[in-house]
């Protein structure tokens, strides 16, 4: 692998010399003074007290990153940057191994476009001033990669001293372990004299950080079981194969192969040029290719399936990979070395259009998480408050200052957090931080939440942090609510898995009042047999007989008056999925969907809906003779066309038929109800619907005909 490796002229160590200096002028005016995502508070946490079971840092540990983090954070005031110009520094320094790494593989014109491919990449480029370890590792990798390429088959010390940096360079990033480890069994495969030696140079590069990182963990097991528990929690969500699909892989494959230059359209110039390369390496030098794939292609496939593909700093290994054949495009005999100019300036032109506006408002705007802390400040000035949020808030909440009451939440029991503040006689408004795009506060009445600001990336930066877990954050005003869901009702798919919470005690708590309220109930039973339900509230006692699809629907007498909150429960004999539950004054009109409507969701602005079936009902409670109704929905018009027939009926009698011929529609009519009763059922039949599995191969086999993001009846005077 290693005859006739290139002698680097000193024309070249000038050239890098100046290159590193123009990548760190490129990068450094974009240092931001603030901490980003919550991995960045986790490693800024692990420069001042290093834990890694404690999540400081998250395990593994990054124990080399640390260690080189707290020599940068000392001479910064500020956190970000302690932690960012770590990235700076090295995201200029990698120009060198880059370089060198591309040298033993191509001409100087060839190397010279691919290294300038690899650096100027956007996804690269915005990640190196971050305050987080991925520009780090990408530059131990490649100077890894770099130096074992170079020693294979050459002196046995030089190739220890290779398999050391690469130990080393997995106590950086722990992925880099799959970036290493092919090229090291390749060289103790050519020359099994050397096995031996890359063991001991390789276990000496990492017995210079994993003992130490054991023992300030507390021990082996204490960080293998956080480690191990990271790990399950990431199992079911993050790895390509806990939901695999055709659609799933192939949107995986866009982001792998085409996110990774931050526009696709940017990536798909890189691919094209990529097949070309790759075409003309294997007609002409395939052993070049073979090198290239064997130290990237390993970890190309292990972020591809296991990791989360939308996370697009994850990417950066697989760039020089891309970049290479690229480059290669333009390495034909006939053409001269300057030929690559034009390219390379083009190339640059476009990824400083994508990435410079992108680095000012990345510098310039504080992280949403940063922008709500800012505001709960500003409310918790203002008024008495206690401040908690969804887990991923939990990092974040100990930067607010001492004199702020806060609830730490727990994983996947946030809503626990807020449901045992009330139980325990909690009554101070809760300022509540929220992933935009969570459904919990579901679970809690909604009569007393109110939205008090909500913050998003810049759009210079969204595409650049895309699959980034706080990108929208919410703060929500949370009073005591008339109710709250204990268990069992499955009105947002984060109750739990539906298998475990249609067996769990139904049960929800009701807030003291001296009225009457209307409660409405819907769900599914399972089996084929009715079902005798109790509902328990005190002293009341309610029975109905459930069939498959029921909704069931009463007045509740008010509980006694007292600062506490009463449980509710229904009784089943058999498990039972209560997809919605609803409480209100006996004066409040409500309608509340029931059977053909499937539980909330978000879309890609994060606004709540609900998949609407071609056929559904909803309950009204209605106190007045009459309603004005409101149905606002959206018609997925690539799926069929337009106009689409949406007929309603009132209490089984048709009522109006409406043709929507724009794709979101604002449906509007008046209900009169029965004057024997306040309670009607309201019914939607539309006259198209479709199977996503069937269009997009996504495994999602319901039936579906519009979204409803809104449905509400208002009371009209008599």
């Amino acid at each position: 692998m290693n005859g006739g490796q290139p002698v680097i002229s000193r024309r070249e160590w000038i050239a890098l010399a100046a290159a590193a200096i123009l990548m760190l002028a490129v990068r450094a005016p974009f240092l931001s003074a603030s901490l980003d995502e919550f991995d960045s508070i986790n490693f800024d946490l692990g420069v001042h007290d290093y834990d890694p079971p404690a999540h400081r840092p998250h395990p593994p540990g990054y124990p080399v990153y640390i260690l080189l983090a707290k020599l940068t954070h000392a001479l910064f005031d500020s956190h970000g940057a302690g932690l960012g110009s770590l990235s700076v520094i090295l995201g200029a320094a990698s120009v060198v191994p880059v370089y060198l790494l591309f040298r033993q593989l191509a001409s100087p014109a060839t190397a010279a476009l691919a290294s300038l491919l690899t650096l100027f990449n956007p996804i690269i480029w915005f990640n190196s001033v971050r305050p987080m370890s991925d520009t780090t590792g990408f530059f131990f990798v490649v100077l890894s990669h770099c130096t074992l390429l170079y020693t294979v088959g050459r002196s046995a010390t030089a190739w220890g001293v290779a398999a050391g940096l690469s130990g080393l360079a997995v106590g950086v990033r722990i992925q880099a372990l799959v970036l290493v480890l092919p090229l090291l069994l390749y060289g103790c495969a050519r020359r099994r004299a050397y096995a031996p030696i890359a063991i001991a140079g390789f276990g000496a590069g990492v017995a210079m950080w994993l003992p130490p990182m054991v023992y300030l963990s507390g021990g082996v097991d204490r960080l293998a079981e956080s480690f191990a528990l990271l790990v399950r929690d990431a199992l079911p969500v993050e790895p390509l194969l806990s939901h695999l699909t055709v659609r799933a892989a192939a949107y995986a494959a866009a982001d792998v192969l085409l996110g990774a230059w931050g526009d696709y359209r940017l990536g798909l110039v890189i691919l094209a040029l990529g097949v070309i390369g790759g075409a003309r390496l294997v007609w002409s030098d395939r052993r070049r290719l073979a090198i290239a794939l064997l130290l990237f292609a390993p970890y190309g496939a292990y972020h591809y399936f296991t990791q989360m593909t939308e996370v697009l700093r994850y990417t950066i290994p697989i760039v020089p990979l891309m970049a290479f054949p690229a480059a290669s495009a333009f390495a034909f005999r006939a053409l001269p070395a300057r030929f690559v100019y034009a390219p390379a300036m083009a190339f640059i032109a476009v990824a400083s259009a994508l990435t410079v506006p992108a680095l000012h408002a990345y510098k310039s705007t504080p992280s949403p998480p940063f922008q709500a802390l800012a505001a709960v400040q500003e409310h918790a000035a203002r008024e008495s408050v206690v401040v908690t949020g969804h887990h991923a808030f939990a990092r974040y909440l100990p930067l607010l200052p001492p004199h702020i009451s806060t609830l730490q939440p727990m994983p996947r029991r946030e809503w626990r957090t807020l449901t045992e503040y009330w139980r325990n006689g909690g009554r101070t408004p809760v300022l509540f931080l929220r992933e935009a795009r969570r459904t919990m506060l579901l679970l809690v009445g909604r009569d007393t939440q109110r939205s008090l600001g909500r913050w998003s990336l810049p759009p210079a930066v969204a595409p650049f942090l895309k699959g980034q877990e706080l990108a929208t954050v919410e703060l929500v005003r949370v009073d005591p609510p008339r109710w709250f869901c204990e268990s069992g009702f499955l009105v947002t798919l984060e109750s739990g898995p539906p298998q475990r919470v249609k067996r769990e005690p139904h049960v929800l708590y009701v807030r003291p009042t001296s009225r009457r309220r209307a409660f409405l109930a819907s769900g599914v039973v399972d089996g084929s047999k009715p079902v005798e339900m109790t509902l328990r509230v005190e002293n009341t006692r309610v029975k109905w007989r459930a069939e498959k699809d029921f909704a069931i629907r009463t007045l509740l007498d008010p509980p006694g008056v007292r600062d506490r909150y009463v449980p509710l429960s229904i009784n089943t004999p058999a498990p039972v999925a209560f997809t919605d539950v609803w409480l209100e004054p006996d004066d409040a009109a409500t309608i509340r969907p029931a059977r053909g409507f499937y539980l909330p969701e978000r879309d890609g602005r994060t606004k709540l809906f609900r998949w609407v079936a071609p056929r559904a009902r909803a309950s009204v409670y209605l106190p007045t003779p009459r309603g004005h109704l409101t149905i606002a929905g959206w018609i997925p018009v690539k799926y069929y066309r337009l106009p689409v027939t949406i007929s309603i009926g009132w209490n089984g009698k048709s009522l109006a038929s409406f043709v929507v011929r724009e794709e979101s529609f604002r449906l509007q009519h008046v209900l009169s109800r029965a004057p024997e009763s306040p309670w009607g059922e309201l019914t939607l039949v539309s006259s198209h619907h479709f199977v996503p599995h069937e269009r997009v191969l996504n495994g999602d086999r319901r039936v579906l005909a519009f979204r409803a993001y809104e449905l509400a009846i208002e009371p009209l005077p008599d």
